[in-house]
């Protein structure tokens, strides 16, 4: 492997230097006492936004190193699932492109918070 960022690292660098680091964020995504479930049915209590959101950086990396393995497999030929190796991919490329997404509207959001006066 490279030493180059792959662009998951380039996005949770970017995530940890613009918003972790805000203690607007820290104060404000604290959910005390909140329930809901994940999207495998696994319920949690109190998880912060931050929390969420490094959780859902690491599944779309997750995704990423996978369909990445998958590809590896089929050009050394060991598996001919092209269909599965497509889908994976596919399926990465659209988490990946929803994370930025989120990512710009954090930011987006932040950033008119900075604006406001007070």
């Amino acid at each position: 492997m490279s030493s180059e960022l792959n662009p998951v690292q380039s996005i949770d660098a970017s995530i940890s230097s613009s918003l972790f680091n805000s203690s607007i964020l820290s104060n404000a995504g604290n959910v005390q006492g909140h329930q809901s479930q994940d999207s495998n049915g696994a319920e949690f209590q109190g998880l912060t936004f931050v929390d969420w959101l490094e959780r859902e950086v690491s599944t779309v990396n997750n995704q990423i190193m996978s369909s990445e393995k998958q590809l590896q497999q089929l050009a050394l030929g060991e598996t001919e699932n092209l269909h599965q190796v497509m889908m994976s991919l596919e399926k990465a490329k659209v988490s990946f492109e929803l994370l930025v997404q989120v990512r710009n509207r954090v930011l987006e959001g932040y950033q008119e918070i900075m604006r406001m006066s007070i």
